[in-house]
């Protein structure tokens, strides 16, 4: 997607749903404005470092993007995972643990299943009751899903 970009301000009539040639009735629409609780996990492990200048840049570019109500928990993970910080909506807490983050550990592992695992397991504490959760993984491998001591890939997923 080259030049992707998001766009905001759309209405039901901007949209033309069919099936099989059909034009169907759009019977709900809305724009959420619930306030989203977005957990931030940042592989350390192994032999890549994609937590480098550019993608420090990034996500702070992607967290200033974010509604005053929103709340952000940063995680790193390699063979274990660490809460670097609790959720927060205070943006200067989310750039202080993005420059807290400590760099690759060269013998470790990128474990998904353990990254994603608890990363539910802390959404649970997240402070907006009825918001939208997300967990945003950083990472450049994809297919590590079942490393010991942590739930099956499966499981995690």
């Amino acid at each position: 997607m080259h030049g992707a970009r998001v766009i905001g301000d759309l209405s039901q009539q901007d949209f033309l749903i069919s099936e099989d040639g059909s034009k169907q009735t759009i019977t709900h629409f809305s724009q959420d404005s619930l306030p989203l609780s977005v957990v931030l996990l940042i592989d350390r492990g192994g032999c890549i470092d994609p937590y480098g200048t550019e993608v420090q840049r990034a996500a702070n570019e992607a967290l200033r993007r974010l509604k005053e109500t929103d709340e952000i928990a940063v995680m790193t993970y390699q063979d274990n995972v660490e809460l670097i910080q609790e959720f927060t909506r205070d943006r200067n807490q989310i750039e202080n643990a993005l420059a807290r983050i400590p760099k690759k550990d060269e013998w470790a592992d990128h474990c998904l299943n353990k990254a994603f695992a608890k990363a539910a397991d802390y959404m649970v504490s997240a402070g907006n009751p009825v918001g939208r959760r997300v967990i945003i993984a950083i990472t450049g491998i994809t297919k590590n899903f079942d490393c010991g001591h942590g739930p099956s890939g499966k499981a995690a997923r």
